[in-house]
């Protein structure tokens, strides 16, 4: 299966995080990319704070 990758900053510690995925257009793994949980802060890239 082909992946994408894309290189995300962080939104919440400012991390460079590697986020690989299925492959898609681009826009939409971005969007995706922005609901992945950072491995450094555990909060999601995009700046939204993680439910719970």
């Amino acid at each position: 299966m082909k992946t994408s990758k894309a290189q995300v900053i962080c939104q919440n510690c400012g991390k460079l995080r590697t986020v690989v995925g299925d492959k898609k257009p681009e826009k939409q793994f971005l969007l995706e990319a922005q609901k992945t949980e950072c491995g450094h802060c555990g909060q999601l890239i995009g700046g939204q704070k993680k439910a719970g």
